[in-house]
């Protein structure tokens, strides 16, 4: 029976240590990118042709923690998620004030974003041949989302609307 007692309270410190954690980092999803990015919400904004792709796939943890680690990089476990043509990379930037400083005012590397307005606190998109891709700020998280082209061949300046509603998604999960 004191086993058991003292296993209970054990128990019952970690979850309410894990659970102050959850609070002051901005909710359970904040710090698992994958929670962030629900089927529903990815189907959401995927164009109808490129819906398919999606049935038989389940969002992937890390999908280049290895490579990463092999470079010498650190890595946060967690922190990015791969679902089909979505890339969600959270609190990724080693030095998110100064990326949004340079973002606003448009200098190298980042004079093709254009802000976005009404996503979080500041946001910026950008299209390439390959992605479709958005930098958001909101409260204490950063994260840069990425949607791509497809097989399809879609536009990604096309995808702005999907990465905007995607963002959009996001934030709301992470406030």
């Amino acid at each position: 029976m004191r086993r058991v007692m003292t296993s209970l309270l054990v128990a019952g410190c970690i979850s309410s240590s894990a659970l102050a954690f959850q609070a002051r980092s901005g909710g359970a999803a904040a710090g698992k990118a994958c929670a962030l990015l629900p089927r529903d919400l990815v189907m959401k904004i995927l164009p109808d042709p490129r819906k398919k792709e999606l049935e038989r796939e389940k969002p992937e943890d890390d999908p280049f923690a290895e490579d990463l680690k092999a470079a010498g990089r650190p890595v946060k476990p967690g922190m990015s998620c791969m679902f089909g043509p979505v890339m969600l990379d959270l609190d990724g930037l080693a030095k998110p004030a100064e990326v949004r400083e340079a973002l606003r005012a448009r200098t190298r590397p980042y004079e093709k974003f254009e802000p976005v307005a009404d996503v979080g606190d500041a946001a910026f998109f950008r299209s390439n041949s390959a992605w479709a891709s958005m930098y958001v700020w909101t409260g204490s998280h950063h994260f840069t989302v990425e949607l791509g082209r497809g097989p399809t061949g879609d536009d990604t300046q096309g995808l702005k609307p999907n990465v905007i509603e995607l963002a959009t998604g996001i934030v709301a999960r992470l406030r």
